[in-house]
C-alpha cells in the first residue's frame, strides 16, 4: 500500500504546516500517556515537532487536536495529538 501524502497544520500550539506521510496504527499506550480508544481518531507526530522533555506526558501537545489536510481530495479532518513517531 503507497502511503497518503498530506499536510498537517497543528492547531493552536503551532503555527506552522507540516508535510508529510500519512500511516496507520493503533497504539496501546502512546508517549502522552493517554490511553488509545477504539473509535478515536489520533495521531502521532514526529520527534522533529513533538520535542518531548524528560516526561513526554507533560507535552503541551499532548491531548490537542490537529487538522489534517489531504492534498489530493482536498478534505480536511480532525485528530488528538497522543503519540510520538520516531521517523
Amino acid at each position: 500500500m503507497r502511503p497518503l501524502k498530506i499536510a498537517l497544520t497543528i492547531l493552536p500550539l503551532v503555527a506552522n504546516a507540516y508535510k508529510g506521510d500519512m500511516t496507520h496504527f493503533t497504539p496501546a499506550l502512546g508517549s502522552c500517556g493517554i490511553p488509545y480508544q477504539a473509535g478515536t481518531d489520533i495521531v502521532a507526530l514526529a520527534n522533529e515537532i513533538m520535542q518531548n522533555g524528560a516526561n513526554p506526558n507533560n507535552n503541551p501537545k499532548c491531548g490537542s487536536m490537529i487538522g489534517i489536510y489531504n492534498e489530493g481530495t482536498g478534505q480536511t479532518h480532525q485528530a488528538m495529538v497522543v503519540d510520538t513517531c520516531g521517523g
